[in-house]
């Protein structure tokens, strides 16, 4: 799978003010499809003030459908630099907060067959999601 070949659909976009700086900051969700199949659903949190807080995606793939067990759903997380994007470890509190899906952390995905279509469907959403333009500069 290629971020070409995958189709990102923008769903819901919010701002909040930030709880430690004070700044806009917006969340972007949406959808990503793959060959007209639903591949996963994504959010990105973003805010004016990138260097203090840099963008972080969330993707989230799996059965999501409301009888799903949390065990055939998972989660990874991005964070994007200047410099690139990284893979990155949910934290502990979130982790213990979590019930829908089961949060991947780096070790889960680096080396493994999904590692290539996590970045896949990041690179889509950074290349395709209309409202991240203004972070490519």
């Amino acid at each position: 799978m290629r971020w070409e070949d995958i189709c990102v659909s923008e769903r819901q976009t919010d701002q909040t003010k930030c709880d430690c700086c004070r700044e806009v900051t917006t969340r972007a969700t949406g959808d990503l499809s793959f060959e007209g199949d639903f591949k996963a659903w994504y959010d990105v949190f973003f805010s004016a003030n990138s260097l203090t807080h840099p963008p972080m995606i969330s993707i989230y793939v799996g059965d999501w459908s409301e009888d799903a067990a949390p065990d055939a759903r998972w989660g990874a997380r991005v964070v994007w630099h200047t410099e690139g994007c990284m893979l990155v470890d949910w934290d502990v509190e979130t982790k213990e907060d979590i019930d829908l899906f089961t949060p991947l952390d780096r070790n889960d995905i680096l080396g493994s067959d999904f590692a290539t279509e996590v970045w896949a469907m990041v690179d889509a959403v950074i290349m395709k999601d209309s409202r991240l333009k203004e972070l490519h500069s």
